[in-house]
């Protein structure tokens, strides 16, 4: 039985994130501290050093490399099949003409969803 379920987009920024297309799925403090001094974005997040990890889990989702500002990567919607999450995510790219950063980026967000013992992306 599918079920659309619930998510909040805590930070998301155009620089910093890795080079391809990837996530990941963040279940603890420890792992929680790693990515984020490796992103060196611990001011910006000082919310969530906390995290109660019973019930819910946090989602770094990468874009990859861009060569360009203007694109950003977000979630449309999160399903719940049996023991999985499925992530539907969406690439924003600039609109043709927009004046955008001649720079190359690296797109992410950080998302808190539920706890589920399996995790996909389409």
């Amino acid at each position: 039985m599918k079920k659309e379920t619930e998510f909040e987009i805590v930070y998301s920024s155009e620089y910093g994130g890795n080079d391809e297309f990837s996530y990941l799925v963040i279940e603890n403090s420890i792992d929680l501290n790693k990515e984020v001094e490796r992103l060196n974005i611990s001011n910006e997040l000082s919310e969530i050093y906390n995290f109660n990890f019973d019930e819910k889990v946090i989602l770094f989702l990468y874009l990859g490399q861009k060569n360009t500002g203007g694109y950003a990567v977000a979630i449309d919607k999160l399903e719940k099949v049996n023991d999985e999450i499925i992530i539907y995510s969406r690439t924003i790219a600039p609109s043709k003409g927009e004046n955008v950063t001649m720079a190359l980026t690296n797109p992410y967000c950080i998302v808190i969803i539920p706890k589920a013992k399996k995790y996909s992306i389409k």
